[in-house]
């Protein structure tokens, strides 16, 4: 019996094994620099590392869902408006163009 608790006492007591230099070396080199930006990212930008894409800081739905529209003005057609305000809400225009128009 006070073998085995010696024998348990002996494992116990070993420091853990170490790693290797050269297993380090290798899973850096696969390592992703942008890991660590990622986690910094303040949620402006799209993410990708193929396209570029800043989100505007005011947003337009809101914008245009608070806006006070006349609609005695407003004519049949949606995209006069959309052409009429594009300026004021450059995507959403271009949302709606891709929506209201005619596949050929």
């Amino acid at each position: 019996m006070n073998e085995i608790s010696k024998i348990n006492k002996e494992q116990n007591c070993q420091p853990p094994k170490k790693k290797s230099k050269i297993q380090e070396t290798i899973l850096q080199l696969y390592e992703d620099d942008s890991d660590s930006e990622r986690l910094i990212d303040d949620g402006n930008s799209s993410g990708s590392e193929d396209y570029s894409f800043q989100v505007p800081k005011v947003d337009e739905l809101s914008r245009y869902l608070l806006m006070d529209i006349d609609k005695t003005t407003l004519s049949d057609n949606p995209l006069d408006f959309w052409r009429k305000h594009k300026t004021a809400f450059p995507v959403l225009s271009k949302f709606a163009r891709q929506i209201h128009c005619i596949s050929g």
